[in-house]
């Protein structure tokens, strides 16, 4: 398959789950969102962090996972750009969601595969194992999306 009609059904895949998902409601009670991102490419990053920025703003619980290649949005010496539609980079929206109380899990084995330390992550990220991706995972009321 050609990289763009992969996009291209990645895309429409994400537009139907939209439209199938139940709809919230200013009286629904606060959510869990969990953020799985195993990827680095700025379109789909972007989006999945721009969403977490938005879910927290509305008053929900958001913890983001970064794992396989989306360890190296946490880089702080990876170079990164910012996504075109904010402007703002990966480790902006992720120091943003931190300040903000909210939790990025930056999965251990992972860093160990892409040659990163831990102190080279951004500032209050978590190097975590299976143990604490499963509990984030599995919390009550988790809304969970992969990209």
């Amino acid at each position: 398959m050609k990289p763009i009609t992969t996009t291209m059904l990645a895309l429409t895949l994400a537009a139907l789950s939209v439209l199938w998902a139940p709809r919230a409601s200013a009286d629904d009670a606060p959510h869990h969102f969990l953020f799985s991102i195993t990827t680095d490419e700025s379109w789909a990053a972007g989006s999945a962090l721009t969403q977490a920025v938005v879910a927290a703003e509305s008053g929900h619980e958001v913890t983001v996972l970064l794992s396989v290649r989306g360890i190296y949005l946490a880089h702080t010496k990876s170079v990164q750009g910012g996504f075109s539609v904010t402007g703002q980079s990966p480790r902006y929206l992720l120091a943003k969601l931190i300040r903000d109380g909210h939790e990025v899990l930056v999965c251990g084995v992972c860093l160990v595969a892409g040659g990163i330390e831990p102190e080279d992550l951004v500032e209050g990220t978590k190097v975590s194992g299976p143990e604490l991706m499963l509990a984030a995972m599995t919390r009550p009321n988790t809304v969970a999306l992969s990209y």
